[in-house]
């Protein structure tokens, strides 16, 4: 299965800042939506960069109450892993094993399309699997095997 396919169960709603908001914008609306990635996007929603809630919690650690008013450029991370919609699934699990991340920004031709969540690849994957499993019993139940 492809990401595009989590994409469209799950929905394609995700959180984005821009880069000159604040970050107390950006951790007021990753705590709104309980999550811990937002993707910092200019206009017409090309990917410059994420922050994370960890980000923010560094900020917070190193510049005390001035992360406040620090602009989420100053603490983004510009080097960012991302997936295709048209990528497999197991690729992009991969990935964020590999890379020790949790979210994975969705992007086409620059643009975000979403966010997957280390969760959701796992689910949809362990679902994957089960419909597998099912498939093989019913051919060896059916083909006679003892």
């Amino acid at each position: 299965m492809i990401i595009g396919h989590i994409l469209m169960s799950k929905g394609r709603e995700f959180v984005s800042v821009a880069p000159d908001d604040k970050i107390q914008v950006a951790a007021r609306l990753l705590g709104g939506k309980k999550t811990g990635l937002a993707v910092v996007v200019e206009k017409g929603g090309r990917l410059l960069g994420v922050i994370s809630a960890m980000d923010i919690m560094r900020a917070l650690g190193d510049l005390g109450e001035a992360a406040a008013t620090t602009s989420v450029s100053a603490i983004m991370t510009t080097n960012v892993c991302v997936c295709r919609p048209q990528d497999g699934v197991q690729q992009a699990l991969e990935q964020m094993v590999q890379r020790k991340i949790r979210h994975l920004p969705v992007v086409e031709d620059g643009i975000v399309k979403g966010v997957i969540k280390l969760r959701d690849a796992v689910e949809f994957r362990v679902g994957e699997v089960e419909v597998e499993a099912e498939e093989l019993r019913r051919y060896i139940y059916g083909a006679g095997y003892h």
